[in-house]
């Protein structure tokens, strides 16, 4: 526009050539955690009820009743998790309605949609970083373009930096944080939350040889004993997974026979 200055307004901007060269990948680093429930009644980002039981009652249980008196300050650490097109998407909730103890969420999340609760630790987190360089050296690339969630940066406030500074010896880095990304996978876009999405743009074919990053650990003691819960926590709310599913097994088995 020129020297023309506006108040309000968006840009949009279109790359289109045969030469460029597109790369892209998230991060997320939230662990699923306890059994799976379902979302029995929502609209758009407006989630009523899990498992037919008002959806601040569900954190209540699971957090106990002196965090949840704090909910609106510590509910950004406990997303909701569920997955689609292959991949983890979390949402945390931006308010709640006390009138019927719902909650408006960051994204949408459809009624039958299958939730757990997640929790974050920052080594964890902090540990795809050096994955992602790994993943993207293999790739031409001339500029990196990273746009990471505010919740990530409220989450781990003193190292969320480390995540984008090991980019930098890739290529130039620019971006900012985010109320939600957006992640194109061969079949559609997703809208994530909780999450680092990276775009990756080159227009030479040239891969630059670097060595591989090492991991990257902040307390190698709280990492490994970390890594170690998130394996617990893991085969746990699978074994929960299952004896649900022969339980509602034996429920539909049982009520035909007596149909019979």
């Amino acid at each position: 526009l020129n020297d023309e200055f506006r108040e309000k307004g968006a840009v949009a901007v279109a790359l289109n050539s045969d030469s460029l060269n597109v790369t892209n990948t998230y991060n997320f680093g939230w662990i699923p955690v306890g059994r799976t429930m379902t979302v029995t009644k929502s609209v758009d980002n407006h989630v009523y009820e899990i498992d037919n039981i008002p959806v601040v009652d569900i954190y209540k249980q699971y957090l106990g009743s002196e965090l949840s008196e704090n909910l609106l300050s510590i509910g950004n650490g406990f997303p909701l998790i569920f997955t689609h097109e292959g991949h983890h998407i979390a949402r945390t909730f931006l308010s709640i309605d006390e009138s019927d103890k719902s909650m408006y969420m960051a994204g949408n999340i459809r009624t039958g949609d299958e939730v757990k609760l997640g929790i974050g630790d920052a080594d964890l987190i902090l540990s795809s970083a050096p994955k992602t360089y790994n993943k993207l050296k293999k790739n031409p690339i001339e500029s990196i373009f990273v746009y990471s969630c505010s919740g990530r940066r409220r989450f781990m406030p003193k190292s969320i930096n480390i995540e984008t500074e090991i980019l930098k010896t890739l290529a130039p880095v620019a971006g900012f944080y985010t109320y939600g990304e957006f992640f194109h996978t061969p079949n559609k876009c997703l809208f994530l939350n909780h999450s680092q999405t990276i775009l990756a743009l080159s227009e030479s074919t040239v891969i630059k040889e670097l060595k591989d990053a090492e991991l990257i650990i902040c307390d190698s003691q709280h990492h490994e004993t970390m890594h170690v819960f998130s394996k617990i926590v893991e085969h746990t709310s699978k074994d929960l997974d299952d004896m649900k599913n022969n339980i509602d097994n034996l429920v539909k088995e049982r009520t035909i026979e007596l149909e019979r």
